[in-house]
C-alpha cells in the first residue's frame, strides 16, 4: 500500500516541483512518441556521457582512451595500445559536482602535477552508447493510482561491460520508511564492483558470504577471482540469487507510481535514465539546493547532509541507496 503523504507537505511540494523547462535542464528522461524511447535535452550539461563510438571509450577514472571487444571487455589498455593499469585520483562524485580534489590524497585532480594515488586492474566507463536507449517505462501513463504519494528514491550503480549500471535501488515514504528496496541484475557483465562510492561488495552482493566462508582458502580465492570476471555460473551452482531483473523493478515500480506521484532526489535524472524510467512530477535537490558557481555544477549529496542534517539516516550493507533517499527527502522537507 503507497503510504499517502499529508496534505500540507504534497501542497508545499507542488510549489518546488520541476517544471518542463527544468526537467529538460536537468537531461531528467521525457517521453518519446515510440513507446520504450526517451528523449534527452541539455545532455552537455548533465552529468551523463554519451557515445556513438562501439568499440571505443575513455575512462571515467583516468581519462585514458581504451578499446573493447565486442562483448564491451577491455582488449587493450588505450587506443595506443598503453597499459591497462588504471591509475587514478578517487574523486567521490563526478566533476560536474565541482570536486576539484582527490577524497582520499587530499591532492588536486591533474595527474599531470600530482601523482596517483590508487590503481584498478581494468578502466571502466559510464558512457551511454546512443543506440542502448530502449526499454523505458512511462509511469506517467498509470493513472489507476489514485494516491497523491511521495517518496524519495536513489540507486546504486556498478560498472559494467555495457557502462554504468542500476545494482540497487530503495524508495522511501514520506516518513523516510522504506516502501521498495531490492537488489538489482544488471544486463551485462559486472567487471567493478564501484566500491568506493557505491559501498557495494562483491560477495554481500551475490549474497554468497556464509557459502564462501565454508570454503578452504584456496577455493575461496579461486571463487573470488572467478566472480570477478562475471562468471554468473557460479551462482546457480551454488544455488542462490536473490537479485531482481530490472524488468521486474518496473513492474514493482509501475505498481507504486502513478501519474500523480511525487518522486524526490538527488540528481534524478541521472538515477531515472539508468533505471530506464520517464516521470514528469520531481523535486530534485540539485535545484533546490544550487552550487554557488552555478549550474551545471553540482553540490553533492555529502556536503548537503554535513551541512544540514543531523545523521539520522539508516547506513545498511549493501544498501548506500536507502541512506541517499532519506537525506534527500529530509533535505526536501527542509524547504517546505
Amino acid at each position: 500500500m503507497a503510504a499517502l503523504a499529508s496534505k500540507d507537505l504534497c501542497t508545499n511540494l507542488q510549489d518546488i516541483k520541476l517544471s518542463e523547462a527544468d526537467l529538460q535542464q536537468f537531461c531528467c528522461p521525457r517521453a518519446h512518441w515510440q513507446p520504450g524511447h526517451v528523449l534527452l535535452y541539455n545532455i552537455d550539461q548533465s552529468c551523463n556521457r554519451f557515445t556513438c563510438r562501439s568499440g571505443q571509450r575513455i575512462c571515467v577514472r583516468c581519462g585514458a582512451n581504451y578499446l573493447v571487444d565486442s562483448e564491451g571487455y577491455v582488449c587493450c589498455g588505450g587506443a595506443d595500445n598503453t597499459e591497462v593499469i588504471c591509475n587514478h585520483h578517487c574523486c567521490k562524485s563526478s566533476s560536474c559536482m565541482g570536486d576539484s580534489s582527490c577524497h582520499v590524497c587530499n591532492r588536486p585532480l591533474d595527474m599531470t602535477k600530482y601523482p596517483h594515488c590508487s590503481t584498478h586492474l581494468y578502466h571502466v566507463s559510464d558512457e551511454i552508447e546512443t543506440d542502448t536507449l530502449t526499454g523505458f517505462i512511462n509511469t506517467n501513463l498509470k493513472e489507476s493510482i489514485s494516491e497523491k504519494s511521495i517518496y524519495a528514491l536513489s540507486c546504486d550503480m556498478v560498472y559494467t561491460t555495457t557502462g554504468l549500471e542500476v545494482a540497487a535501488i530503495s524508495m522511501v515514504n514520506s516518513d523516510c520508511q522504506v516502501v521498495y528496496e531490492t537488489k538489482v541484475k544488471p544486463k551485462s557483465t559486472i567487471i567493478d564492483y564501484n566500491t568506493e562510492h557505491s559501498e557495494i561488495i562483491m560477495e554481500e552482493y551475490l549474497g554468497l558470504q556464509k557459502k564462501l566462508s565454508r570454503r578452504a582458502p584456496s577455493i575461496l580465492k579461486e571463487i573470488k577471482r572467478r566472480l570477478s570476471v562475471g562468471k554468473a555460473s557460479l551462482l546457480r551452482r551454488f544455488g542462490y540469487d536473490g537479485r531482481s531483473s530490472l524488468k521486474k523493478v518496473h513492474k514493482k515500480l509501475l505498481k507504486l507510481i502513478g501519474s500523480d506521484t511525487i518522486l524526490i532526489g538527488h540528481d534524478l535524472g541521472f538515477h531515472l535514465l539508468r533505471l530506464r524510467v520517464i516521470h514528469d512530477n520531481i523535486v530534485d535537490t540539485i535545484a533546490l539546493y544550487p552550487h554557488e558557481n552555478g549550474f551545471p555544477n553540482r553540490i553533492s549529496l555529502a556536503s548537503l547532509k554535513s551541512k544540514y542534517l543531523k545523521c539520522t539516516t539508516t547506513t545498511v550493507l549493501g544498501f548506500k541507496c536507502r541512506g541517499d533517499a532519506q537525506t534527500a527527502m529530509q533535505l526536501v522537507k527542509l524547504k517546505c
